[in-house]
């Protein structure tokens, strides 16, 4: 592969402009700018959406958060609806 086919991409970190390949190409300049945004980018514990966190958080919205808490409670309580056989 030539120069001529590589594209100018700008880095969402720091904003450098470097070259990589048209598909699949890297997305950052350099490791530590891919550090520092996985930093800033978490997963939610509850559906596994990216979501930027504020804080210590470990959910993308409230929803999930009562959906997972709901999920967890219900799912260690046993069902007392009905007696034993």
């Amino acid at each position: 592969m030539n120069n001529a086919d590589l594209i100018t991409k700008e880095c969402p970190v720091c904003g450098r402009k470097f070259h990589t390949i048209p598909v699949g190409g890297r997305r950052f300049c350099s490791r530590v700018c891919y550090e520092a945004w996985q930093a800033k980018r978490r997963k939610c514990v509850y559906c596994g959406k990216e979501f930027t966190p504020y804080g210590d958080e470990r959910f993308c919205s409230d929803d999930c958060f009562r959906e997972w808490r709901y999920t967890r409670v219900h799912r260690t309580v046993p069902d007392l609806s009905l007696p034993p056989e």
